[in-house]
C-alpha cells in the first residue's frame, strides 16, 4: 500500500513537471513569434527572444533539460547497475556538448570543405556535412545502446525502447524537419516550418525528460534499491 501511494505521488509530481515544462516550452515560442514581429512589438527584438538563438532563452532551457535528463540518467546508472542507463546517459551527454559547442555545425562545415560536398536538391554543402557528422553519431550512439541493449534486463530493454522512440520524434523535428525547412523557400512555409521544428523539438525534450524523472524511482524500486 505504502509503495502504492509512493509510486502515484510520484507519478503526480512528475506529472506537474511536464505539464510546467511544455507550458514553459509555449511561452518562449509565443516569445519566439514575437520576436519575429518585432518591427511592430520593439521589446522582443533582443535575439535573445529567437528560439534559434545560440545560448538564448529558449535553447539556455534546452541545454538544462539535457543536462537533467543526463543527470537522472547518470542516478540511474549508479542505483542500478546497468549498461544502458550510461550509454543514455552518454548520448544525453552528446546532445548538450553538440549544442553548446555547434559540433555538428563546424565538424559538418570542415567535412563538408574537405570532401567538396555538393549542393543538391536545395540543400547546401553545409547541410550534407552536418547530416554525414549526424549519422556518424546516430550509428556510434546505436552500437553502444544496442550492445548495452543485448545484456540488460527485461525491464531496462523495456526503459531503452520507449527512450529509441521518444529520440526518434526529437530526431523527426530536429534533422529531418530542419531539412525540410532548408529545402523549402517559400515564404507560406517559413513560418509554419519553423514554429513545427522548433517548438517539436522543445516539446520532444521535455517528454524525454519527463519520462526518465519517472522512470527514475520505477527503476530503482524495481531493482531492489532504496
Amino acid at each position: 500500500m505504502r509503495d502504492s501511494l509512493m509510486k502515484l505521488a510520484s507519478a503526480d509530481r512528475t506529472t506537474l513537471l511536464l505539464t510546467l515544462f511544455v507550458i514553459t516550452d509555449g511561452v518562449f515560442m509565443i516569445a519566439h513569434l514575437l520576436h519575429l514581429h518585432s518591427t511592430y512589438i520593439g521589446f522582443f527584438g533582443d535575439p535573445e527572444f529567437a528560439a534559434t538563438q545560440e545560448r538564448g532563452l529558449a535553447e539556455t532551457f534546452q541545454y538544462l533539460k539535457e543536462g537533467w535528463i543526463g543527470l537522472t540518467l547518470v542516478g540511474l546508472a549508479i542505483r542500478v547497475p546497468n549498461l544502458l542507463y550510461p550509454a543514455w546517459a552518454l548520448l544525453f551527454g552528446y546532445f548538450l556538448v553538440d549544442d553548446l559547442f555547434q559540433l555538428h555545425e563546424r565538424l559538418g562545415g570542415r567535412i563538408s570543405h574537405h570532401f567538396g560536398f555538393p549542393e543538391m536538391l536545395a540543400l547546401r554543402p553545409q547541410d550534407f556535412g552536418e547530416l554525414t557528422v549526424t549519422a556518424g553519431a546516430a550509428l556510434f550512439f546505436a552500437v553502444v545502446i544496442g550492445l548495452g541493449h543485448y545484456r540488460a534486463d527485461p525491464g531496462a530493454r523495456a526503459f531503452s525502447r520507449s527512450m529509441f522512440l521518444l529520440v526518434v520524434g526529437l530526431a523527426f523535428f530536429g534533422v529531418l524537419v530542419d531539412m525540410i525547412h532548408v529545402m523549402l523557400k517559400h515564404p507560406a512555409w517559413q513560418l509554419a516550418l519553423d514554429i513545427v521544428e522548433n517548438g517539436g523539438e522543445m516539446v520532444m525534450m521535455s517528454v524525454i525528460a519527463w519520462f526518465v524523472f519517472r522512470a527514475y524511482p520505477e527503476a530503482s524500486g524495481a531493482s531492489g534499491v532504496r
